[in-house]
């Protein structure tokens, strides 16, 4: 279709769109709700893909794009959080130790996997996948109960 079809075309046996806002902070809630929950299906899903990687197997790449997907998705989130509730990530801290030291390990992390990838290998992008970045995904879990907190000082 062209663009000019496209644009007069009809919602033909739509009665009415319902459309639900929400505020940037009861967004926020809704995330941190679901945090331990999407944190930890990540966590399977690269341990999953480790496997794939480790044994050779095809899906390997697929399951990888797939785990990207996801943490990308988290990086979002976790910036809308920042952002949302203007926190600091120099000050607030877990264990006596800056979020922003977190942020850089969760980086430093992803570009060994860069590494990895482009030195085309597999069983090193599986060992930092099993060994480094899933353990520290763990440690995001008690940030955003963190994160949590910080959120009810808010209301």
């Amino acid at each position: 279709m062209d663009s000019i079809s496209e644009k007069s075309r009809r919602l033909d046996g739509i009665d009415s769109i319902e459309i639900t806002t929400e505020t940037p902070v009861r967004l926020v809630g809704k995330i941190l709700d679901e945090g331990d929950k999407y944190i930890d299906g990540l966590r399977d899903c690269l341990l999953k893909v480790a496997g794939h990687f480790t044994a050779g197997s095809e899906c390997a790449d697929d399951s990888f794009a797939e785990a990207v997907q996801g943490l990308q998705w988290f990086i979002q989130m976790t910036d809308f959080i920042e952002g949302t509730l203007n926190l600091d990530f120099r000050k607030l801290s877990l264990k006596g130790r800056p979020v922003a030291e977190y942020v850089k390990s969760l980086n430093g992390i992803l570009q060994e996997i860069v590494n990895a990838q482009e030195g085309n290998d597999p069983v090193m992008l599986a060992d930092i996948v099993e060994y480094d970045l899933v353990p520290h995904l763990g440690e995001w879990k008690e940030i955003y109960n963190l994160f949590e907190r910080e959120l009810a000082g808010t209301k």
